[in-house]
């Protein structure tokens, strides 16, 4: 099987698409990642072949005011919409024409890409469903509660309308949100 995998240049978002990555290419499928080009030799060490971004939308992760003009000078709220807009917004179009021309170049059997990656959306809504191959997203994001706080924000705890807290003070937390006895569970 022929996989296009793609994922912004962002560390804890293409772990998952290089985990995902490495496993079929382990197992003899053919994968492709599209990527930031400083994960290069990681994809490659994964078992697959390499896509780079366009250089618009290919930031090194660790030094975001390069990527970001005018970001030291915010802060709070501020600057917390100033980095979302500017990491997951303004890229879409640009992911979108790499994904798109990606798919142009080769037929590929599946698609994968890390929900984050903006350029799926556009490319689901403009592509009929006939006219390209399945589209799956995969999340980097994890919780071992759903007592936790959103996304580890540190944002204050406060209590739910169920009259539980919402970052589970005083309550006993299953080691994994997947086992039938779960959070997830009916009680």
């Amino acid at each position: 099987m022929k996989l296009l995998l793609a994922s912004p240049p962002i560390h804890g978002h293409i772990l998952s698409i290089l985990g995902v990555a490495e496993g079929l290419a382990s197992r003899g499928h053919d994968i492709c990642v599209l990527a930031g080009q400083k994960y290069r030799g990681r994809v490659e060490a994964a078992g697959a072949r390499f896509l780079p971004l366009p250089a618009a939308v290919d930031f090194d992760d660790a030094d975001l005011d390069a990527f970001l003009p005018g970001r030291a000078d915010k802060r709070g709220i501020a600057a917390l919409r100033h980095d979302l807009i500017g990491i997951f917004m303004s890229v879409v179009p640009a992911q979108y024409r790499a994904l798109r021309s990606a798919l142009a170049t080769e037929s590929f059997d599946a698609v994968i890409t890390e929900l984050v990656f903006g350029g799926t959306l556009p490319y689901l809504l403009t592509t009929p469903r006939h006219r390209r191959p399945p589209v799956y997203g995969i999340s980097s994001v994890r919780s071992r509660s759903i007592a936790s706080t959103p996304l580890r924000s540190g944002w204050p705890c406060r209590r739910g309308p169920a009259r539980w807290d919402r970052c589970g003070i005083g309550r006993s937390t299953p080691s994994s949100t997947a086992s039938p006895s779960g959070p997830w569970s009916p009680r």
